[in-house]
């Protein structure tokens, strides 16, 4: 029996906090996103949690996210309670509760795409649907920073959230991924948020694109968190001189490092970071389960006289 609650109490984010260290000290790789992490703590009324205690501190976790067309989730398991079936029994649950909240489809995340996450998706159905790579490239060396195309002024809160979401949507091919103004408010009312390193790109007056980097000072990895240029404005330059101009900001900052995640299947963004000397550290993969075959075949058996 799992029970799935709609936030994380402090002491709930403390033994996930360790949860996640030992994970990833095992596993080389993140574990789970920010998204679902900001929602719980926020208490949305969209996103739930399950965690299963074990001798010292959690011994697995799932998390799960209600779309309009779907539902989102993640699972970890301690290392030492791995191959027993834990990790089986969360993404069971994560299904059920799916389905039992009218959702579509249920896509995972197989952080760093390990052999026994893989291996456990698809026994359950699901199949590879998305792949995110990790790019990295150090610092020690810049590209030159071309003349600037466009002014790149920092982000005013009361002003620019319109603009953001207008260029933010005219970007995103697929509305389903799309970031609501909460998903943004969100994220600027994080402790790290920093508008100097939030940048507007305009052109006469006119916004043409942006850039978000995440640098805390005593971080020697910087993250191109997010970039965008719009429609009009592809294929001119800008995204280039973006980048160019992110990783001299890092630099500057004395990052050592900066990193960003790419999909495969934008294979504009991926040629200009690794035409820019980033390469691919890791790679996660998505997968998805329908569900809508799954519950009108429930239906109609349910209706079966025979």
């Amino acid at each position: 029996m799992v029970t799935w609650n709609d936030r994380l109490s402090g002491a709930g984010l403390i033994e996930l906090e360790r949860l996640v260290e030992r994970c990833q000290q095992a596993d080389r790789s993140r574990c789970l996103s920010e998204e679902l992490l900001l929602r719980l703590r926020k208490g949305t009324g969209d996103t739930w949690a399950s965690w299963v205690p074990g001798a010292e501190g959690w011994s697995g976790y799932a998390q799960l996210h209600l779309t309009d067309q779907g539902a989102w989730g993640e699972l970890l398991v301690d290392p030492s309670a791995r191959r027993r079936g834990l990790g089986r029994h969360l993404l069971d649950a994560c299904v059920q509760s799916a389905r039992e909240r009218g959702a579509n489809h249920l896509d995972v995340w197989c952080f760093g795409d390990h052999e026994g996450g893989a291996r456990l998706s698809r026994s359950l159905g699901f199949a590879p649907l998305r792949r995110l790579l990790f790019l990295v490239r150090g610092l020690d060396s810049l590209p030159p920073l071309p003349a600037s195309p466009v002014g790149l002024e920092p982000f005013e809160g009361s002003r620019d959230v319109s603009v953001w979401m207008a260029l933010h949507r005219s970007v995103q091919p697929d509305p389903t991924r799309a970031w609501s103004e909460d998903d943004l408010q969100l994220r600027l009312a994080e402790p790290w948020f920093d508008p100097s390193l939030l940048r507007l790109a305009r052109l006469d007056g006119q916004a043409v694109g942006y850039l978000w980097l995440k640098h805390h000072a005593l971080q020697t990895e910087g993250e191109l968190f997010r970039m965008a240029v719009a429609p009009a404005m592809q294929g001119r330059g800008l995204g280039r001189y973006l980048v160019t101009w992110a990783l001299h900001e890092l630099a500057w900052r004395r990052a050592l490092t900066a990193s960003v995640f790419v999909s495969t299947s934008n294979e504009a963004a991926c040629r200009l970071y690794q035409g820019l000397g980033f390469r691919t550290h890791a790679s996660d993969c998505c997968y998805r389960r329908e569900l809508v075959a799954e519950l009108q075949g429930d239906r109609a058996h349910a209706h079966d006289p025979g």
